[in-house]
């Protein structure tokens, strides 16, 4: 067999297993939503466009109809766009096409749209019209929002209203972020699409009630007429930051939109910015007489990007105070108590209902014995309510024994401060009734400033984050995944971790993440099927008998300086190809121990799958734990051996000879599956440490030399399962 023939044909399939694929990337849908029974067109902004061909949305009743990449524009030269011109004065004039193309196109440049300047469906013209009239500033250009593609979604009368989670799907099997689109029963308004150079916008108006979809750039203010009657009560909810939460190219890394209603004179009557504490504005209006208003929609600052999409849904009455249901914590009761005046020591454990009436905040008494410890923790921002809480307790004679106003937290979830919401854990100092004082931090009091107040005892409790929201993974072979728990009232034990589903997908290796540990590596698995389904993901984790999901999300970044994690609704996951496996030789249960400043040997060797020869393999730890170092990690070169094997052959000649077997040696040649070490030694002091760690396999392929005589050289490489260090006494 030629094993240069053979290596061409498989080590791709091997090295696939973890190759790093550059998923699509979604900045923006313009619109953002559609109403029942519609079909619509969206434009889309992003990056790694190149590779879609596909998209999916969560939920039932919307169909993906088509996926249309648009290649990047070129500029036309001074003849060509002449050509164009002509072509577009006709077109909105509403005159047929009566421009002939030159005989000559020398240095003219190629798209389809250029062959199509007539035909453009509305949502090509707009991308083409914003290319070729808007002057471009490339010290505002944002290579993340680049990109294009053009997606028809069909939405059915039955649809279920509310919010879905759209995707773009590429040809390799990788999927983008999501981004959240709406689905409601009400009139769209759809922004103008881009105008045509002096060829006026035309005026824009909605009724009551609708929902209306708009996008702001540099220095613009969108302008919607309606009318209405005197006292006439219209709310106007802005939806901006919600679809792009944080971002990573601009100051302060999100939009902050504006919304203003204007008399005929342009008077400005109503004004808003935010919604307590969240920048997306809502504006309730009382129309003080008949007549045709304006509503204003802008940034705060006068900035704009193609990514600052808003939604508005408008209707009739005011908007209902923030609300949230009471967090679920075991079985510990609830009690709704409002505003009243709580006197007489609580029974607890408990989680209280409260709303702050008072600049004072609540106050609430509670028995405790000498030694006792008691969680106390407040809910309201991580819930979408007001309080910006602190808690403080008081003894007997008033004197303040211990108080908190924000914990750390991870940068999970959209809400900018999310530390806001306080707990701490209180030990009495002596038998006695103690008072747990609840108040906002500027003192902001009122009917919407609800909070729940969780009093109790510690239990194992915890929420788990991974990032990305979607995987794209090879069978037989192991998956990288990272995990980060977040760990409540100072739970800091081991936390057990199983797929629930789709089946066919596993854990490879380490499945547990160790104590006092707040993130950890692991590697997984699925079946491969021809039809390469995506799948929902389910992964959960438990410690005892408190069970909860992982929750996917997506990183990004707010004004160059953080990293957040978006939240997913969903989990898909796919299959799209299979690789090769490479383990560590005798290891128990995924588990290694390093004893305190003896250095200790790890032998890995290909299980499945293939290795070309006469390269040079090393093992790398990935995310090496601050207290483990490598000492060695020599290379192994894989080699080619010959070896010689009977086959059996057809009998020939004489009749006699027939159905007897035959046999002949024939030379093979395989390539040696050598081992690869590597060689760690964990630092003093490290009895009782314990990290999960993630190998890989590293080599580089060179190709043949072209006919230049130039190489090209191919790092490839295979994720081994993930093992968990232990730290040991020598």
């Amino acid at each position: 067999m030629n094993i240069n023939k053979f290596f061409l044909s498989v080590f791709l399939t091997v090295a696939s297993a973890t190759a790093a694929y550059a998923a699509p990337h979604i900045g923006f849908m313009m619109p953002s939503g559609g109403t029942q029974g519609s079909t619509v067109d969206i434009i889309i902004g992003g990056q790694g466009f190149w590779n879609v061909n596909q998209a999916c949305i969560t939920g039932q009743g919307v169909t993906v109809e088509s996926v249309q990449f648009v290649r990047g524009l070129p500029h036309p030269d001074g003849k060509q766009r002449r050509y164009i011109n002509q072509i577009l004065r006709l077109y909105h004039q509403k005159k047929p096409n009566t421009v002939k193309k030159p005989e000559s196109t020398e240095g003219w440049r190629m798209h389809p749209f250029y062959d199509r300047v007539y035909d453009l469906t509305p949502c090509e013209r707009d991308i083409m019209y914003r290319f070729l009239f808007v002057p471009q500033n490339s010290l505002q250009a944002s290579p993340a929002i680049s990109g294009r593609a053009i997606v028809k979604l069909k939405i059915a009368k039955d649809a279920p209203v509310g919010l879905r989670e759209f995707r773009l799907i590429g040809r390799d099997g990788s999927l983008s972020n999501p981004l959240k689109f709406f689905v409601s029963n009400v009139p769209e308004v759809r922004e103008n699409f881009f105008a045509y150079p002096g060829f006026p916008y035309p005026e824009q108006t909605f009724t009551v009630p609708s929902a209306i979809n708009g996008q702001i750039t540099p220095g613009e203010t969108d302008r919607y007429k309606f009318n209405a009657k005197k006292n006439e009560v219209i709310t106007f909810q802005l939806y901006g930051r919600f679809f792009n939460p944080f971002i990573g190219d601009g100051v302060p890394g999100h939009f902050q939109p504006v919304l203003e209603v204007c008399d005929a004179g342009k008077k400005v009557l109503a004004y808003a910015d935010d919604n307590f504490f969240d920048p997306d504005p809502v504006l309730t209006f009382t129309a003080p007489e008949d007549g045709v208003y304006t509503l204003n929609v802008r940034d705060a600052l006068y900035r704009g990007r193609l990514d600052f999409v808003y939604r508005i849904n408008v209707f009739n009455g005011k908007q209902p105070a923030p609300n949230a249901a009471a967090p679920v914590i075991g079985k510990v009761p609830f009690k709704d108590m409002g505003s009243l005046l709580i006197t007489s020591p609580v029974d607890h454990p408990v989680i209280l209902g409260r709303v702050l009436t008072k600049a004072a905040g609540n106050n609430c008494p509670i028995k405790l014995e000498k030694g006792q410890e008691v969680v106390l923790e407040v809910f309201a921002r991580r819930l979408g309510l007001p309080p910006d809480a602190v808690i403080k307790v008081f003894d007997d004679n008033g004197k303040l024994l211990a108080h908190n106003d924000d914990i750390e937290r991870p940068k999970f979830g959209v809400i900018l401060h999310n530390t806001a919401d306080p707990m701490l854990v209180f030990k009495a100092p002596e038998s006695g009734t103690y008072t747990i004082n609840v108040s906002d931090v500027a003192q902001a009091c009122g009917k919407e400033y609800k909070y729940f107040l969780r009093i109790d005892r510690k239990r194992k409790r915890f929420a788990l984050y991974t990032a990305p929201s979607t995987l794209r993974l090879s069978a037989n072979t192991a998956n990288k995944i990272s995990i980060t728990a977040e760990r409540f009232d100072q739970f800091n034990g081991e936390i057990k971790l199983k797929i629930v589903s789709p089946r066919g997908y596993r854990f490879l290796g380490a499945d547990t993440i160790p104590a006092n540990c707040s993130q950890a590596d692991f590697t997984i698995t699925g079946e491969y099927k021809k039809d390469r389904p995506i799948e929902e993901l389910v992964i959960e984790g438990s410690a005892g008998k408190f069970k909860t999901r992982v929750i996917p999300g997506d990183e990004a970044m707010q004004a160059f300086a953080y990293t957040h994690i978006n939240p997913a609704a969903s989990f898909p996951v796919r299959v799209a190809g299979k690789g090769g496996l490479m383990e560590f030789q005798n290891i128990k249960n995924s588990k290694v121990v390093l004893p305190d400043g003896k250095p200790v040997t790890l032998t890995a060797k290909l299980v499945s799958g293939y290795i070309p020869p006469n390269v040079e393999i090393r093992l790398e730890l990935l995310n090496k734990p601050d207290w483990v170092k490598v000492v060695s990690a020599p290379a192994s070169k894989t080699r080619v051996i010959q070896y010689k094997e009977k086959i059996k052959v057809k009998a020939k000649g004489k009749k006699q000879n027939k159905g007897k077997a035959q046999y002949r040696t024939v030379t093979r040649s395989r390539v040696e599956a050598v081992p690869v070490k590597i060689t760690l030694q964990a630092d003093k002091n490290s009895a009782g440490k314990a990290s999960n760690a993630v190998f890989q396999a590293s080599w580089i392929v060179t190709s043949k030399p072209d006919k230049r005589g130039r190489v090209r050289k191919y790092p490839q490489r295979i994720i081994l399962p993930a093992i968990q260090l232990q730290g040991g006494k020598n």
